[in-house]
């Protein structure tokens, strides 16, 4: 579990939605980070929606993937995502990293309600449909990766 220095970590109101996380979402520095994300933006391909639901179709995770690996792994950026807690807050973190060692990270809280509590499934089957969503939505969110209606 990584550790986040507390003079840049505040999390408050753990008992209700009002979730108030101000964590370090970048290193100190971004030059070579932001300009090599600028190119691989300009090199993705546009993502193959291969899945099927009573709504229509949407790009899984391995679609988005798909799209962008090559273009990220050309300009030394990768990414990786986990759970973690802060101050007793469950986050889900993606994060940006570049060979230089430069990052950027999105961290969204796990909230309760989030997780559906009606259903015939195994608590950790509801929980892995959380973080399918979570994992495809954040990594789109910090990639800035259009998927039209999805």
């Amino acid at each position: 579990m990584e550790k986040i220095d507390s003079e840049s970590t505040k999390v408050t109101d753990k008992s209700s939605d009002n979730v108030n996380c101000r964590c370090k979402l970048e290193s100190d520095k971004t030059d070579k980070i932001s300009e090599a994300l600028s190119i691989a933006q300009g090199e993705f391909i546009d993502v193959t929606k291969s899945q099927k639901s009573y709504v229509g179709n949407y790009a899984s995770y391995g679609d988005i993937v798909k799209s962008v690996r090559p273009a990220l792994t050309k300009n030394k950026l990768s990414v990786t995502q986990q759970v973690k807690y802060i101050d007793g807050i469950m986050l889900f973190s993606t994060k940006l990293r570049h060979a230089s060692g430069q990052w950027v990270e999105s961290q969204i809280p796990i909230l309760q309600k989030f997780i559906p509590q009606n259903d015939k499934n195994a608590p950790i089957q509801r929980f892995g449909a959380v973080l399918a969503y979570l994992e495809r939505y954040s990594f789109r969110i910090l990639l800035n990766i259009a998927c039209d209606k999805d």
